[in-house]
């Protein structure tokens, strides 16, 4: 990788910093993969996602807590439903007479 391309991959996202490193590797003519890397390991910049999030409420915190109460009550369900079926399992069969 040239100083050149380095400082052109710099420059266009001191321009716009919100810009993909695609729409980046086709302005500046460069793969994908060398603008990753010249981001990472020479640049020190880390791409991320912006995404939105919802904000939690006051009540969130228990309406959480019983969601997790009722999923380790169904797995817990599973799990005797599924050890009764092994053990059945590995008993040896018998005839009936």
């Amino acid at each position: 990788m040239s100083d050149e391309i380095v400082d052109a991959v710099r420059e266009a996202f001191q321009r716009s910093p919100c810009k993909s490193t695609r729409c980046a590797s086709n302005e500046l003519r460069v793969p994908q993969n060398t603008v990753d890397k010249i981001l990472h390991k020479r640049l020190k910049l880390y791409t991320y996602k912006v995404q939105i999030v919802q904000s939690l409420l006051p009540d969130d915190g228990p309406r959480r807590a019983l969601l997790l109460q009722r999923f380790c009550v169904e797995l817990m369900k599973t799990t005797i439903i599924l050890s009764v079926f092994v053990f059945r399992m590995r008993q040896p069969f018998t005839p009936r007479v």
